[in-house]
């Protein structure tokens, strides 16, 4: 957008200057004119000052400049583009336009191959993820169950006073029914 405003100033500056020229170039003829008329008993401006070349031309090169400004004009319009969707039918563009289905068949088959390449690079790290949070997740809780036993005085204070096997009974644990009568 910002492109396209800078070229159709562009082109209008330069439009603006063609006129100018053209405007110039017919008030430096009737000045010329003028001077003529004015000096013709003398021989006009050549005569009088004994100039050699008598021609006066002046290179008409606005036709140019306004072909110039207008193909500026047409290379910055920047048509308006819309999102139509995505279209499984138009994958790959034009590649396979006369192949039908199998533009689909192949755009898929790429899918795959991508995603079988990526998944052995991203499969271990997910597994990593995880893994780390379980060890901080059990860490967290350990640190919390120690703390709530020291609080209540189940662990002593000293490391010499920890048993060095702990032993558990589930003896008297009851056993459920295994069915319902």
């Amino acid at each position: 957008m910002v492109l396209e405003i800078v070229t159709s100033q562009t082109a209008l500056a330069l439009e603006m200057l063609v006129q100018q020229q053209n405007q110039m170039g017919t008030a430096i003829y009737q000045n010329r004119l003028a001077l003529d008329y004015l000096l013709a008993e003398e021989g006009g401006v050549y005569g009088k000052f004994n100039i050699a070349n008598c021609c006066l031309n002046i290179d008409d090169n606005g036709k140019a400049v306004l072909e110039i400004a207008s193909n500026i004009r047409k290379v910055a319009h920047v048509p308006v583009q819309t999102w139509k969707g995505w279209d499984p039918t138009n994958l790959l563009g034009g590649w396979f336009s006369n192949l039908g289905g199998f533009k689909t068949l192949v755009g898929t088959v790429i899918f795959i191959i991508g995603l079988l390449l990526f998944l052995p690079c991203v499969i271990p790290l997910i597994i990593k993820a995880i893994k780390t949070l379980v060890e901080t997740t059990v860490n967290h809780q350990t640190i919390q169950t120690m703390l709530l036993l020291q609080m209540t005085r189940w662990i002593p204070t000293r490391l010499s006073r920890i048993p060095q096997k702990l032993s558990f009974s589930f003896s008297k644990v009851p056993t459920p029914p295994l069915c319902h009568a």
